[in-house]
């Protein structure tokens, strides 16, 4: 956990950029509680062009009292964890910013997936071909602005690296679920398969399902706890923080508009008593392949909170594979060695090491 910060006014007033308050994202990194340091901001906030962003962001920190991020580790965090709108709605700005060790702001650069069309990053100097956004300003802050163009959901993942280029220590991915609905249409509401997903945490920690919606005419949602509702729990995300053994439950969601409910799938909460780093249930397998074949690496871990992984080739990451199973296809398909790390708030892992020899005769042989 890192220490608080205490700033003079004159302090928080140095630390704005782009007319978003420096209080207010330090607030986002401190986590909790998170509503003094807001509150020192608001007077400069109000006055500024972005006032009706950040007057909707003291209103998230004050009803949440906690932010989109995971405990104890460097982390991006971030105003909200989902955001519903139709498509030509404009968004109201998502901010983020990122946490490293010893809470210096140093962030060089995001890598950025699965933006929705017509959403743009106002301030970074991005790299359209590899996703790699450069930070321009000296907090390492970063928006998310614009109209979607295209109905559909969209998990968004931010991760932070240190230097420029995707470079240095990087940080634990966070996403933000983007749910745009089409324009004009009506129907009951559909849920996007796979949501909320099943989570594995530990007491102290925090927990966060998410769901993804399509729907139009406007909906509202309603979480439940063993099929019964939980007080507030009106968003299209629910965060569960401090998490105590008590949470451990399945919890789904109810999803409404003028023409009818849609109940979605039950994600199960499992909660252990402590925080556990991963450990690896399945290790990548070496294999050869011809040049430009599609390769397939695949690892798997345990720990609580569930982990998240990060890819290397010959120990550097590769940009984007954040999953469990890695496909390398056509130009990507490079020989080389390859591990994945697994990384919660309690460590980092990283797996055993796999080959990957490609042959690049025409006749193979046999293999």
């Amino acid at each position: 956990m890192f220490p608080r910060l205490k700033l003079s006014p004159a302090l928080a007033r140095r630390l704005s950029w782009g007319h978003l308050p420096g209080a207010l994202l330090l607030a986002l990194l401190q986590r909790s509680p998170a509503v003094p340091a807001a509150m020192l901001a608001e007077t400069d906030a109000l006055a500024a062009p972005l006032g009706a962003v950040v007057r909707s962001v003291f209103a998230a920190v004050a009803a949440l009292g906690a932010l989109h991020s995971v405990a104890g580790a460097t982390q991006v965090v971030a105003s909200v964890n989902s955001v519903n709108t139709t498509v030509g709605t404009p968004i109201t700005p998502v901010a983020f910013v990122t946490n490293f060790p010893g809470g210096a702001l140093t962030t060089g650069s995001y890598l950025i997936t699965g933006v929705p069309p017509g959403l743009t990053f106002p301030g970074l100097n991005t790299n359209t071909s590899t996703g790699i956004l450069n930070v321009t300003n000296p907090q390492g802050i970063g928006q998310i602005t614009g109209t979607p163009t295209i109905a559909g959901t969209y998990p968004v993942t931010i991760q932070a690296w240190q230097f420029n280029g995707a470079t240095g220590p990087f940080t634990v991915p966070i996403t933000i679920l983007f749910t745009i609905a089409p324009s004009g249409a009506t129907g009951p509401p559909t849920i996007t398969v796979g949501t909320p997903a099943s989570l594995v945490s530990a007491v102290g920690e925090s927990a966060t399902f998410s769901v993804g919606v399509t729907a139009n005419p406007p909906i509202t949602y309603q979480w439940k706890k063993n099929s019964v509702d939980i007080p507030n729990a009106t968003g299209a995300s629910l965060t569960i923080s401090p998490v105590q053994l008590s949470d451990a439950a399945n919890y789904f969601v109810a999803v409404t508009n003028n023409s009818g409910t849609v109940n979605s799938a039950a994600a199960t909460l499992t909660v252990n008593a402590i925080s556990s780093p991963p450990v690896f249930t399945t290790q990548p397998a070496s294999q050869t392949a011809t040049a430009g074949a599609t390769v397939v690496f695949t690892a798997a871990a345990n720990g609580a909170p569930t982990p998240v992984y990060q890819w290397l080739r010959n120990s550097t990451p590769i940009l984007g594979a954040t999953s469990p199973m890695l496909v390398l296809t056509g130009a990507s398909t490079i020989a080389g060695s390859y591990s994945v790390v697994a990384l919660n708030s309690s460590n980092s892992v990283t797996s055993n090491t796999a080959a990957l020899t490609v042959i690049t005769t025409n006749n193979p042989g046999r293999l």
